[in-house]
């Protein structure tokens, strides 16, 4: 707030005639406070862009956060689904292999089941061919 004294003096005052009155010197300070309210204003219209411009970055900052961890996730999801998919081949393939394995050892159990009953039949009929 400006408060006025009455000063007993003349006041040079440039722009307004060589020396100013008292009305002058008021006519002055309203236009200061004209000019400190445009100051002021601008100061203010300044910030708000300012402000303005740190939320536009924050948003585009958090914006480019947001895709590198939506990259981030579809990169992971699809190294999860390539490792799912050889996981699930190698098993396949261990299935078969076993499978293949166990055929094997049940045709070569056979196969000897088979053999030894030949042989206890042949060692029978050459018991039962012997003469007493």
């Amino acid at each position: 707030m400006v408060s006025w004294v009455l000063v007993l003096y003349k006041i040079p005052c440039p722009g307004h005639g060589e020396w100013a009155t008292i009305e002058g010197v008021k006519s002055v300070a309203e236009g200061d406070k004209l000019h400190i309210a445009q100051i002021e204003n601008r100061h203010l219209q300044n910030t708000i862009q300012a402000l303005r411009d740190e939320l536009e970055a924050m948003r585009s900052a958090n914006e480019a956060a947001v895709q590198a961890a939506v990259a981030s996730g579809s990169n992971e999801a699809r190294q999860l689904h390539a490792t799912i998919g050889a996981l699930r081949t190698e098993l396949e393939q261990t299935v078969f292999r076993q499978a293949g394995e166990i055929e094997q050892a049940r045709r070569a159990a056979h196969d000897e089941l088979r053999s030894l009953r030949e042989t206890v039949a042949a060692l029978r009929e050459n018991l039962e061919n012997r003469p007493a």
